[in-house]
């Protein structure tokens, strides 16, 4: 879907970057392969489906399209005004807006929802709170339904130095060898403004043993080709994580 942004929406960074208002990040206008997954079983879905972290509405905007009742929800409620204002005068009807955070800030109802989409938020969560996410998630899904994950791995190029400090974090046994306090010392000028300090990268046999332990089967867990982010950025394919997983 095109970003003709009100006034509101930034400037983009890229072609598909846009910085978000709170300063946590970027919204990309790519669908990947995980979000599209998400977008197909949304319509047919046995609930209403939450799109956490919706920003400007990417994914959510595709969702109604579907004909899913969809719950937006962002920490910010300027993203999700202006998610409302791009939205359809004809699906506004099953548009819902709901201001809340992972892990422990968002109100929904016991296994009342039918899918849900986090791309791009747990990597702003220390490990327990990803945890915590992740239970939570689980409890809100209707029996069936499905959980979308969608991260950042260790494996960019502005990470480069990084990794040999995260490989040896992993091969000690440490449970959470992704996190960084200092992430914007390792960015370009033109995204650490934007940007936190704490950021935990992840991977598939991160997020999977996690989303089991939860009590997900795990459908699809694995790389994804982040080809939206920065040239500089892109390595070998491996510069984002996904994992489908189901309800039993």
């Amino acid at each position: 879907m095109p970003l003709d942004p009100p006034s509101a929406i930034p400037s983009p960074v890229s072609p598909m970057l846009i910085p978000t208002l709170n300063l946590t990040g970027f919204m990309t206008s790519w669908i990947d392969p995980y979000t599209q997954a998400f977008i197909e079983f949304a319509g047919n879905a046995q609930g209403p489906v939450l799109d956490i972290g919706a920003a400007y509405g990417i994914a959510t905007l595709a969702a109604l399209n579907t004909g899913a009742q969809v719950i937006a929800c962002d920490p910010d409620e300027r993203h999700l005004q202006i998610c409302a204002e791009r939205a359809p005068s004809e699906q506004k009807n099953r548009l819902q807006l709901l201001q809340g955070s992972l892990p422990d800030q968002i109100d929904i109802t016991k296994e009342s929802i039918g899918a849900i989409i986090c791309s791009r938020v747990l990597h702003f969560l220390t490990g327990d709170e990803i945890e915590q996410a992740v239970y939570n998630m689980f409890n809100w899904l209707l029996p069936g339904g499905r959980v979308y994950l969608i991260a950042d791995t260790p494996y960019s190029g502005f990470l480069k130095s990084f990794v040999p400090i995260y490989q040896k974090r992993k091969s000690q046994g440490e449970a959470w060898p992704g996190q960084i306090d200092n992430f914007s010392q390792f960015m370009p000028p033109e995204l650490a403004p934007n940007l936190p300090q704490f950021f935990h990268t992840l991977e598939p046999d991160t997020l999977s043993p996690l989303c089991e332990k939860a009590g997900f089967i795990v459908e699809k867990a694995g790389f994804i080709a982040r080809i939206d982010y920065l040239p500089d950025a892109q390595i070998d394919g491996r510069e984002g994580v996904g994992i489908i997983a189901q309800k039993p």
